[in-house]
């Protein structure tokens, strides 16, 4: 476990020029946020992968999104203010469902629990930890 932490520190210190998070800054938004709107919808990406990938986040005092991720592995997270969430795997039970989150509100929490670099545009609130 060590080695695989040190080659994702050198993986990061060698992409980003910049860290703005770290694992109390990620406990106390998640905290404050599932807090205030249950399950916050985010897509994020990890810095290992270039793939987007998307959860509702939950309060857990192991694990914030589906599968097992360290907080330095996120580069950052996205609040849509609109999305299409699809449940189940199988084509005969699919289920689309419109899904809507107040990213004003969502912003302020996180503006009331301190310094972030948020990205803001009409249609989503993303949270960089790197850039």
């Amino acid at each position: 476990m060590e080695r695989i932490d040190q080659k994702l520190d050198q993986l990061i210190k060698e992409s980003f020029s910049a860290s703005f998070m770290n694992n109390t800054k990620w406990l106390k938004l998640v905290e404050r946020l599932t807090d205030a709107f249950d399950n916050p919808y985010v897509d994020y990406k990890l810095v290992t992968s270039s793939k987007i990938d998307n959860c509702f986040l939950f309060n857990d005092y192991y694990n914030w999104f589906y599968e097992p991720i360290l907080f330095k592995e996120v580069e950052w997270v996205c609040f849509p203010k609109e999305c299409e969430i699809i449940h189940g795997r199988r084509i005969t039970r699919k289920i689309k469902k419109n899904y809507t989150q107040d990213i004003d509100q969502i912003e302020q929490i996180i503006l009331e629990i301190g310094q972030f670099i948020l990205e803001k545009t009409d249609d989503y609130l993303k949270v960089y930890a790197y850039r």
